[in-house]
C-alpha cells in the first residue's frame, strides 16, 4: 500500500519498466496519474494524458508504459500496487520532452463526485 498526496503540480518526469507489469488499485478514493505510450524512447508532453482510476476498479499497466506516480484527486489517499519486479532493473525518472503535463480539471468517476480546479 502506498500513501499519496493530492495532485497539485505539473508532472515533469515519467518512468517505465520494460521488465514489469503493474496493477494499480485505489482504496477509498480514486487516483489520477499521467501516462505516455511505450512507443516513445522518451516521454513526450504532446502524447501524455491523465487517467483516473475510480475506487473499486483496477488498472494494469503494460510493460514499458511511461507513467507518473499516482495522486489523490480531492485529498490525500492510499492505493495498492502489485508488480513482479526485478531489483536488477532500477527505475529511472526521465524528463518529459516538450515540457510538463497537467490537467485543468479533476473529477472522479464515482457518483459525479466533487470537482477541483488546479
Amino acid at each position: 500500500m502506498t500513501f499519496v498526496e493530492c495532485f497539485d503540480a505539473p508532472v515533469t518526469a515519467l518512468e517505465r519498466h520494460d521488465h514489469t507489469q503493474e496493477t494499480l488499485l485505489p482504496t477509498s478514493e480514486p487516483i489520477i496519474f499521467a501516462v505516455c505510450s511505450s512507443q516513445h524512447p522518451v516521454p513526450t508532453a504532446e502524447d501524455s494524458a491523465f487517467i483516473v482510476i475510480p475506487r473499486g476498479c483496477a488498472m494494469i499497466l503494460h510493460r514499458g508504459t511511461w507513467h507518473s506516480p499516482c495522486f489523490g484527486i480531492d485529498s490525500s489517499t492510499a492505493y495498492h500496487w502489485l508488480a513482479d519486479s526485478d531489483p536488477r532493473f532500477p527505475s529511472e525518472w526521465i524528463p518529459i520532452e516538450g515540457g510538463s503535463v497537467t490537467t485543468a480539471l479533476f473529477a472522479h468517476c464515482t457518483d459525479g463526485g466533487p470537482r477541483r480546479h488546479s
